[in-house]
Parts: C-alpha cells; sequence; structure tokens
C-alpha cells in the first residue's frame, strides 16, 4: 500500500479520511509515498505531486482531486512511460504500490522540497507558451533535471528514478 500524503489544501478535498496507521508505515515501492499540493498560475488550479524517495514530479490539472487517489497509478505509470523506464519496471513499481490511501504529509524534508519545486513550476509556467500537454512535458522534463535535497544528499530525479527501476 502506497500512501497519497496531501497537503491541508489537497485533504480537505479528498473525499477519503486519512488513514490511521499512515505515520508507521514504510512504502512498499521503489518510489515510496506520494506528496501531493494544490497552486495555481495564470487563474488554472494545478497538483503537483512528488515521490518521497526519489523527487519525481507530476504535474496534473487539478479538475478532478477527489478522484486523485485512484488516478496517481494511472499518472505515475503514464509519467515512468515518458521517461523510457522498460514496460517490466513499470508493472513492478504499479504492482508494489498496491491500494493509494490518503494521509496528511508526514516528512518535512519532502514538503520543502514540494514547495521548491511548485515554486519552479509556477516560473516555468509563467515564461512558457503552448497547449496543457506541453506546458506538463515542459514543467515535468524541467523538474527532473534539477537536483534536490533528499536528507543530507543531493539527488537529480530522473538518475534517482534509473537508478531504482532501472
Amino acid at each position: 500500500m502506497v500512501y497519497l500524503r496531501a497537503t491541508k489544501k489537497v485533504l480537505d478535498r479528498l473525499p477519503a479520511t486519512p488513514h490511521p496507521q499512515a505515520e508507521s508505515a514504510a512504502p512498499p515501492n521503489a518510489l515510496g509515498d506520494w506528496f501531493v499540493t494544490r497552486f495555481v498560475s495564470r487563474r488554472q488550479p494545478y497538483l503537483l505531486l512528488l515521490s518521497s524517495t526519489t523527487r519525481l514530479a507530476i504535474l496534473d490539472a487539478a479538475k478532478d482531486v477527489r478522484g486523485l487517489p485512484q488516478r496517481l497509478p494511472l499518472l505515475v505509470e503514464q509519467r515512468l512511460w515518458e521517461m523510457g523506464i522498460g514496460a517490466a519496471q513499470v508493472q513492478q513499481e504499479l504492482a508494489d504500490m498496491g491500494a493509494v490511501q490518503v494521509a496528511p504529509t508526514n516528512d518535512r524534508s519532502t514538503l520543502g522540497a514540494l514547495n521548491l519545486f511548485v515554486a519552479a513550476t509556477q516560473v516555468c509556467l509563467e515564461q512558457e507558451e503552448g497547449s496543457p500537454r506541453q506546458l506538463k512535458a515542459i514543467v515535468e522534463s524541467f523538474l527532473e533535471e534539477h537536483f534536490s535535497r533528499r536528507g543530507k544528499e543531493y539527488i537529480f530525479p530522473a538518475e534517482a528514478v534509473r537508478e531504482l527501476l532501472g
């Protein structure tokens, strides 16, 4: 089981109540739990999801926040395919994810990285032009190539994903 760890902005919009045992559980999958927050850029609401272990980011329109727990595996699958991760590794990650449970955030380091990624995303969205699909691809590729801090080490999300899944 993987946790969708939502900030207060998102947690209030999700239909499920937070899972009571979310604090002590270690994620069974390579990408870990997914942190999510909501922000607005160009008068459009967005969700930014961030893997707790690799800092891989996923940008999504905030149209169906209530359906996010059900859509998370599909979003992860699409993102990994876009990165060129092999079919066997993608299927293994999805199988390891299992059910998605909603929980509040529990890691200040990942939450700090999420906030920095939101700021970078907003700058990127303000500077770029294109369709929503093009903007999503631009932002995600921009974020996957920029280092982030995980604990006491610095990582590049794209390298971390390929190392864990490749």
